[in-house]
């Protein structure tokens, strides 16, 4: 669980979504963060439309650091492996989406 104080000034909804890929009636999102902010991934739904803006939120980039690729902190490992379909639409929305900023 993660909880976001929404009135820090650290994190804000994101002003909409870019469709990032779909497969098996799963579609992924990733949100569009408001100037200054970022957003760290995406959100899937089932099926076409996007999820509601307050569904999604971004992180202001004066909270954020550059680390190499690889260097991160692992705090649980996951026990199990995405289902089908959001390894499907995972598969397809890394051909498509960038973690670095352009």
């Amino acid at each position: 669980m993660v909880a976001l104080a929404l009135n820090s000034g650290f994190v804000a909804r994101p002003t909409g979504y870019a469709r990032a890929g779909a497969a098996a009636g799963l579609t992924l999102w990733l949100p569009t963060p408001p100037a200054g902010y970022a957003a760290l991934g995406c959100l899937a739904t089932p099926g076409p439309d996007a999820p509601p803006v307050a569904a999604g939120a971004c992180v202001h980039t004066a909270a954020l650091v550059a680390a190499p690729l690889g260097d991160f902190l692992l705090l649980k490992q996951a026990r199990r492996r995405p289902c089908p379909p959001c390894r499907a639409a995972l598969a397809e929305a890394t051909e498509t989406l960038s973690c670095l900023p352009d």
